[in-house]
This record gives C-alpha cells, structure tokens and sequence, in this order.
C-alpha cells in the first residue's frame, strides 16, 4: 500500500468545502485548464497512477476533476478497498444490476462542475469498479462525452486467477437496468456516443460484458479491444497502470488509447 503521508498532489488543487449531496461528503481535486473532464478512480484508490492520469489529461487542454471516493489520496490497496466496498452502502455493497447512492453524488458532481464552467459540457470517465458509472451520468444533460474504460464490476476472483468460473456475472453491471435504458434512450435522442475499451486478455473486465454494451447501445457504443498480456499475465488499467508500463512509446497501444480518449473529448466538448 502507498504510504498516503507522502501522497503527491503536486499541480492538484481541492475544492472548498468538499462537495456535499444526499448526505454523502467527498473531497475533490482539479487540476488544468479547459473544458471540464470528471474522471472516477479504480477499485485500489486515487493512486499515484489515476493522479499521473489526471496531470496527463490537464496537460492536453481540460480541467480535470477527481473525486476522492474512498481511501486517501495515494491509496493504492485493491484488496483492502474491494473488502470495505462489500459493506458499503454508498456503493451498494457491489451488487450487480443495483445503481449505488455514489451514483447519485457523482451526477450531482457533473452538473455542479457545469455551473462552474458557465453551463458547459462534461466529459466522464469511469475507470474499473467505476467504468460503468458513466451510464447514469449519461442522464445528466451536462454529460456530453462518456468514457467507460474496462467496467470491472462485477468481476470473478476465480476467473481472474485462473480463468474459471464463467457466468452470468460476465455480462452484469454494477448499474441499474433502468439506468442503462435510459441512458440509451437520451444518447440516441441527443446523437451522443458511449467510448468503451479493455484489453482482449482482461479477466477483470471480460468480452462478455462490452458484447453486453454492444447489444444495449447498438450504435451509439464504439468499442475497443487493446492488444497485450499474457494468460499468466492479464493486463486491465487501460489509462492508468498499463499506460504507465508502457513508458513512452507512441505505438503502443496503450498509448494509442490515450490518445483516442483525448480527440474523443475534444470532439464532443
């Protein structure tokens, strides 16, 4: 685990006093200037890499917002974060199929960042446990420009592991099927797309569950499957830990990604 004392948020700003919606209080980082960017962090925590993440995406032109939904800043224990989730009742306990509370304080998020960018567009993006938040926020008329990077809930520690256990959980989301419809219904009202991608040998976030998204949100989905990994080996942080592997390569596909994510933004912002 990162020693959070020694958290650097060098560049990162917080805004005062921490957002508040239904009871629910969590602090907020920016960082950037531009158009307004809400990225949600992985199941281990606002970790160096989702910070790294954020400064990269500042750097090309947005302002990046992270809210800070569990842990301390620095915190990078999947393990530690995935066991308090399983009591939490802000994130539903991780049920499959159920829009958590969080939810509801990440859409009341968007729209305040919109006021504090005079009425503008937001993009979003959610990152593993909360790759599939980004459906609900589609609600929000804010929310122009949604990104589901690798939607990891619910997810197998069997199949992770050792690539057993297939099942209904494979094409479940960690949001409402009510949401999901909805959400289709407002992308193809408002001529919106849904970006989505994971690597081909992800166990945490499998096929199965974009052939879910595709079937959902037809065309309105553009979906990618990142090449890389091993069996031993499976890769899953798109933006963030994989993308920090790969240092500076531009051909290399997290890299290419990336880049994809950032003209998807600028497009649609």
């Amino acid at each position: 685990m990162t020693d959070t004392t020694r958290a650097d948020l060098t560049g990162f700003q917080e805004l005062q006093p921490a957002f508040t919606h239904a009871e629910m209080r969590h602090r907020v980082f920016w960082t950037g200037d531009g158009p307004p960017v809400l990225v949600m962090h992985e199941l281990p925590g606002l970790t160096p890499a989702a910070l790294g993440f954020g400064r990269r995406l500042a750097a090309r032109g947005f302002r990046v917002y992270l809210p800070l939904l569990f842990g301390e800043p620095g915190q990078d224990d999947a393990l530690g974060s995935y066991r308090a989730l399983c009591v939490s009742r802000e994130f539903a306990k991780l049920q499959a199929g159920v829009s958590a509370p969080i939810v509801d304080w990440l859409r009341a998020l968007a729209t305040d960042i919109s006021g504090r960018h005079q009425q503008g567009n937001v993009g979003a993006i959610g990152m593993c446990l909360t790759g599939a938040f980004v459906v609900p926020l589609i609600l929000e008329p804010c929310v122009t420009a949604p990104v589901a990077a690798q939607p990891g809930a619910p997810f197998s520690a069997t199949f992770r592991a050792i690539g057993l256990g297939r099942g209904p959980w494979m094409t479940q989301l960690n949001v409402s099927d009510a949401d999901v419809e909805q959400a289709v219904l407002r992308m193809r009202r408002d001529g919106l797309h849904l970006l989505t991608g994971r690597f081909e040998k992800d166990r945490v976030c499998p096929a199965e569950r974009l052939d879910r998204l595709q079937r959902d949100f037809g065309e309105r989905l553009i979906r990618r499957e990142l090449p890389g990994g091993s069996f031993f080996n499976p890769p899953h942080a798109t933006l963030t830990a994989e993308y920090d592997r790969a240092r500076n390569d531009p051909d290399e596909p997290t890299h290419k990604w990336f880049e994809e994510v950032v003209g998807f933004l600028r497009e649609r912002l």
